[in-house]
């Protein structure tokens, strides 16, 4: 390898530190195509020798929706010619190691058994941290941009939460900050490098190395150095081109480069290689053969040998695959030097030969089968094929990926299911007997990613299907979702009112019929209106309601909601703070988890009464077990709030705002009004105490905005928000006017609510140096968070008076 002598060293360094302290560490390469992110992280792997043991997963650029090809390629190295079998012997002697072989043969092998969903990903850091056991264990992941969600937010989360010295080396293009630009960030167990060009006296080094028949002509060495702008891949392959064709015209650019190389084979090679691109970056010799023509197939050896002699091709990187592309971007050219007619004929074929002769190869092959397929579909359409002479092939690719999709669902992988579930609605006729179940889960998946609008259209279009149907239940069903999606994420312009007689309809048909699930969605979002109006007392009440309908329907996402509102309601209401933790730890326990959302909310009773670690402790296990069981982004929001309150309660401001800030780009991305006005408030305070006020001014507006009309809390927090900020600047009338309207409109029954906005009251009342106004209002606050037990506030409160 030519340079790279000080990224080496990071490396080295970094594995080190992973090492010495015995955890989990993540390297982030980044690099465009062709730059040598590969090169180094080889040539890292084969300096550390024996010192680690090193797996390397690859990331596919087709088939959106394979999750978890990496980690199957991963634990299948792992495990040896023995396959799953041999993944059982490694971890014989850890405690549930059956168990550990048993979650991660789910993911990866065969079976098409969902199992327990949310088990997967601790499953799986227990496995890395056993491999990691005798020797630390460096795990390289290829071509990360074309991960699939879920499988960065397992990286993430064996990076924060491994207990090992497991080295993640990821090596990714620029794209990947794009779509995760957190990613990038660094931290205590993280750090990014992005690899530069080469320089220009290391291009020429990197050509002398390469050249087997002498040097070059100075002129050409020159242009060749220049052209190349320092890529690795670019000056191989025009080392290559040279010493296979002779000279060659300099092309601009690789692509270019490429594409040259392509027109200069001969006509069986070129159609050979075409035909493998297809199948993709990995193929094998059994699918060229059944894509080549009859006469053609004594011939494919040779023809491939020419073809890695070339360096386009070289041996494949895994076991079941023959060759593999020297490069992403060589595949892309001869892909891309098809026509549609050939694109489709050959992914068609592809397809064939996966249902005839690969079945059960691979656990992915529903996906496979469906990109395929679906690629033929999209390359006839693009030719202006009419849709009737597609639609057996349409239907057979929504099939597959209506299948992986629901199998996505089942081990919780929202983001596959998604992905899976809306092409395969895309491509499967309206009253396919699979396209209703596909709705469904994209009804109940889209508003888990916060795209509540697109939920809203598969519900509309569900509903127009049941009223066609006659089926009157389901209509009441839809109605309720689309009730449940409107009261999230506005409710403006639609009242609370109707809401909640569209919520009393759906708990009166449903709790009749015994549909025990749809009763608890019904108390669920009766829940919500009770808690927009403040109305603490009726929240309890129809939450224990939605709770005992909840655990007989046995379906986790009904369950996890009435939990979590029970919590919310015994926290926030006039319950006193002991007899709140009582009963969140009554409610704690289900499935043989704690819930992490009622962990979060006895977090913050706990922080009420000084308990900072205990609360601290808590939230830091909510969060591990939400990305572990959950594997969605949204409940982050509420962890990150909650976080917030138990910071500002032990008195780091800074560590408030950094989680406040965090809560208000989630509740922004999932665009859910009454979140980002409360949030937006909290900032404003913390900020304002922080001596920013023009900033704090800002969030405060922000808070307006959003503030749903019919919100109570948050049309409340606002007003006190720009009440302080006013009686910053002199304008203590107006200031007075805002915060009094605050605290009537604060429900008597959240004594800490209407307390702290009593003690905002009283500090706009002291700026005016009104004290004997202020001092029965400070009396009052203390009065009502003695009631409710919550001390500090308490104890905060009495200080602003003196």
């Amino acid at each position: 390898m030519v340079g790279r002598i000080d990224e080496l060293a990071r490396l080295r360094a970094a594995f080190e530190r992973a090492v010495r302290q015995g955890t989990a560490y993540r390297f982030t390469v980044l690099g465009e195509a062709g730059i040598g992110k590969s090169r180094l992280a080889r040539e890292f792997a084969e300096a550390l020798g024996p010192d680690a043991r090193v797996l390397t997963g690859h990331c596919p650029a087709y088939g959106d929706g394979i999750t978890f090809w990496p980690l199957r390629e991963v634990a299948l190295q792992a495990a040896g010619p023995r396959g799953l079998d041999g993944l059982a012997e490694l971890l014989v002697g850890e405690d549930d190691g059956d168990w550990i072989a048993g979650q991660v043969a789910v993911a990866i092998g065969p079976t098409q058994e969902p199992g327990r969903a949310n088990e997967l990903f601790p499953a799986v850091r227990r496995l890395f941290e056993a491999l990691a056991s005798p020797r630390p264990l460096v795990l390289t992941l290829e071509d990360l941009h074309w991960a699939e969600p879920t499988l960065l937010d397992l990286v993430e989360y064996i990076a924060d939460w491994g207990r090992a010295p497991v080295f993640l080396l990821c090596l990714a293009r620029p794209e990947l900050i794009e779509e995760r630009p957190a990613w990038g960030a660094g931290g205590r167990n993280a750090d990014t490098l992005f690899l530069e060009p080469l320089a220009p006296t290391e291009t020429e080094k990197l050509i002398a190395d390469r050249l087997a028949g002498g040097p070059l002509p100075s002129d050409t060495l020159t242009r060749i150095v220049e052209i190349a702008q320092g890529n690795p891949l670019f000056v191989e392959q025009l080392v290559a081109a040279f010493e296979d064709e002779g000279a060659i015209s300099l092309p601009a650019s690789v692509q270019a480069l490429l594409a040259v190389r392509l027109d200069r084979l001969g006509p069986a090679e070129r159609d050979l290689l075409r035909c493998a691109a297809v199948v993709g970056t990995d193929f094998s010799m059994d699918a060229l053969l059944s894509l080549v023509p009859e006469h053609a197939r004594p011939f494919v050896g040779k023809h491939l040998q020419a073809l890695e002699r070339k360096q386009l091709i070289g041996p494949a990187r895994s076991a079941d695959q023959g060759f593999t592309f020297r490069h992403a971007l060589i595949q892309l050219a001869a892909y891309r030097s098809m026509t549609r007619e050939d694109r489709a004929r050959l992914h068609q074929r592809v397809a064939e030969w996966l249902e005839t002769e690969a079945r059960d190869s691979t656990p992915e092959l529903d996906e496979i089968l469906g990109y395929h397929l679906e690629e033929a579909v999209a390359q006839r359409r693009a030719l202006g094929v009419p849709d009737e002479d597609d639609r057996g092939l349409a239907v057979r690719a929504g099939e597959h990926l209506a299948t992986a999709g629901l199998r996505a669902y089942g081990r919780f992988d929202i983001a596959a299911a998604v992905n899976l579930s809306g092409r395969a609605k895309s491509l499967l006729p309206a009253f396919h007997p699979q396209r209703r179940e596909v709705m469904r889960v994209l009804a109940e998946t889209y508003p888990m990613l916060g795209r509540h609008d697109e939920a809203d259209v598969v519900l509309g279009e569900m509903l127009e299907q049941a009223q066609t149907e006659g089926d009157r239940l389901l209509e009441q069903a839809i109605h309720l979702e689309r009730a449940r999606i409107r009261v999230i994420t506005g409710p403006d312009p639609t009242t609370l009112d109707e809401i909640r007689e569209e919520a009393e309809r759906a708990l009166d048909v449903f709790s009749t019929s015994g549909d025990h699930a749809r009763a608890a969605q019904a108390c669920y979002v009766l829940g919500i209106v009770r808690d927009r109006q403040g109305a603490t007392r009726k929240l309890e009440e129809v939450t224990r309601l939605g709770l005992a309908h909840a655990d007989r329907s046995g379906r986790l996402r009904e369950e996890v909601g009435p939990r979590w509102n029970l919590a919310r309601a015994v926290r926030a209401g006039e319950t006193p703070v002991r007899d709140a933790v009582r009963t969140c730890q009554e409610i704690i326990n289900r499935r043989r988890m704690f819930h992490p959302g009622v962990l979060c909310e006895l977090a913050t009773l706990h922080a009420m009464e000084g308990a900072f670690d205990e609360a601290r402790s808590m939230i830091v296990r909510a969060r591990r077990d939400m990305v572990e069981r959950w594997r969605f982004r949204r409940p982050l929001m509420w962890a990150a709030r909650s976080s917030a309150a138990v910071q500002t309660l032990a008195g780091d401001i800074e560590g408030s705002e950094r989680e406040l800030r965090a809560a208000l780009e989630m509740a922004l991305n999932f665009r859910e009004r009454d979140p980002v006005s409360k949030i937006a408030a909290g900032l404003s305070r913390v900020l304002f105490v922080r001596g920013r006020s023009k900033e704090a001014d800002g969030f405060a507006t922000m808070s307006k905005e959003y503030a749903p009309v019919e919100g109570l809390a948050a049309q409340a927090l606002w007003r006190a928000a720009k009440a302080r900020v006013m009686a910053s600047r002199g304008d203590h009338l107006e200031a007075e006017r805002l915060a009094r309207e605050a605290v009537s409109l604060a429900s008597v029954e959240t004594p800490n609510l209407r307390a702290d906005l009593l003690v905002d009251l009283a500090e706009v009342l002291l700026w005016a140096k009104q004290p004997a106004k202020a001092e029965p209002v400070i009396a009052q606050a203390i009065e009502l968070y003695e009631r409710k037990g919550n001390l500090i506030s308490a104890a905060r409160a009495r200080a602003v008076g003196d």
